[in-house]
């Protein structure tokens, strides 16, 4: 029987042990990164194994360095929403096609959003350090973007920001979108204009409202409280149902998304309506979503493909140069008009005021 050539054969624990003259288990604490092994012999091991060929050169790299090559993507998602959220899959891959671009690896953790009371734990892979650096993608927990930065982790934030904090950031002007949205329809006519939205706890969809109402101000357009449906359990479709069950329903509604946007037109269509001859409506992100309904969606456009691979540019090069001063980035929506808005149908209203 041929013997296997003895060169090529991948050593055990217990070959870098009988080399290295240390104790088996000595070798596996320095591999795993467990403590109980001095510095010294720590790096002695992962040489002697790199050199062996016991494992692969730049996991050898990352354990002597501290350098793993890979970037951590953090969402906060109880419900799925966000992977099923066509903003965020164009806003990941972004970041997926520019860190293979860099050669670095992709992380995903998934972190519960906060509740009051209920004790929130640290990602493993922040707690080993098997990241070198962190992107949070989204809503987030607050307190784990401090905890990661207090343990000296490069942070950027895309599509959220600490008022409080200052970190590398790349968001929408969600305020000057939502504006932009509200002059539209005033242009064409439209007085009673609504808003329906997901949980105002979000940021963005915070930011979306406020730009709504200082661009109601802005044109002397009434600001009734019952115009704006929106909360933490509230969909587009409810919230729209709400919007169209008032005396006086809205002409033409914001939703602060395009998937709330989506679920609105369903509901203007189930209740025997049409948009956008009897009501118009306007989405934002411009996702894949806003091109499936019908009629398509006029909406905010945001490239969301681009906002993810600035996020990773910026992780590198906070990386590379983590003493330059933080930046912000902030991306500019535009108007796509399709085929979901009209000229207010005076007639129309006049008949509602009637009824």
């Amino acid at each position: 029987m041929a013997h296997q050539d003895q060169s090529v054969m991948r050593p055990t624990i217990q070959d870098l042990a009988l080399e290295l003259g240390v104790h088996k288990a000595t070798v596996s604490r320095a591999l795993s990164g467990k403590p109980g092994v001095s510095d010294m012999v720590r790096r002695k091991v992962i040489e002697t194994a790199q050199t062996r060929g016991f494992f692969p050169h730049g996991l050898a790299r990352s354990l002597a360095t501290s350098v793993t090559e890979t970037i951590g993507l953090v969402c906060c998602d109880e419900t799925s929403e966000f992977l099923t959220n066509p903003f965020y899959s164009q806003v990941l891959a972004g970041i997926a096609d520019e860190t293979a671009r860099h050669g670095l690896s992709l992380a995903f953790c998934s972190h519960p959003l906060p509740r009051p009371g209920k004790r929130q734990s640290i990602p493993k892979i922040m707690r080993e350090r098997r990241a070198d650096g962190f992107l949070f993608v989204g809503d987030q927990d607050d307190l784990l973007i401090r905890y990661a930065h207090h343990l000296g982790y490069p942070v950027v934030l895309v599509d959220h920001h600490l008022p409080t904090a200052t970190f590398d950031t790349v968001v929408i002007n969600n305020t000057g979108g939502a504006e932009l949205a509200v002059h539209f329809l005033a242009d064409l006519g439209h007085q009673r204009i609504g808003f329906v939205g997901g949980s105002l706890q979000s940021p963005s969809f915070a930011e979306r409202l406020e730009g709504y109402r200082r661009a109601l101000a802005e044109r002397g357009l009434p600001a009734d409280p019952m115009l704006v449906q929106a909360g933490e359990d509230g969909s587009g479709y409810c919230n729209m149902l709400k919007l169209l069950a008032m005396p006086y329903p809205p002409t033409a509604v914001l939703a602060c998304n395009d998937v709330h946007a989506a679920a609105a037109l369903r509901a203007v269509r189930e209740a025997g309506r049409r948009v956008p001859d009897d009501i118009s409506l306007v989405g934002f992100d411009d996702s894949t979503r806003a091109t499936e309904t019908w009629p398509p969606l006029t909406t905010l456009s945001v490239d969301a493909e681009e906002m993810g691979r600035a996020g990773v540019k910026r992780l590198v090069t906070r990386l590379r140069e983590p003493h330059v001063a933080p930046g912000r980035l902030v991306v500019h929506p535009r108007l796509t008009i399709r085929g979901s808005c009209s000229p207010r149908q005076t007639k129309l209203e006049l008949s509602a005021h009637s009824g």
